[in-house]
């Protein structure tokens, strides 16, 4: 399931972003060495994740 498959009220889209943000750099910060980031283990990591799926899980979350 992609991001585009859902139409999200704009305070949904800001919260969906805000996480996307915080686990990306988390993300970054797991794939580095000496403040160098593995780019390639990044993109791994990156598209094995389902951002809509894990935020459908929050309690507030409403798609139109």
């Amino acid at each position: 399931m992609s991001i585009a498959q859902f139409t999200l009220c704009r305070k949904c889209n800001i919260n969906l972003a805000t996480k996307a943000l915080s686990e990306t750099k988390n993300l970054m910060d797991k794939n580095s060495v000496n403040g160098v980031v593995d780019f390639r283990a990044l993109n791994q990591s990156l598209n094995s994740l389902d951002f809509v799926s894990e935020f459908a899980k929050e309690p507030n979350y409403k798609h139109y």
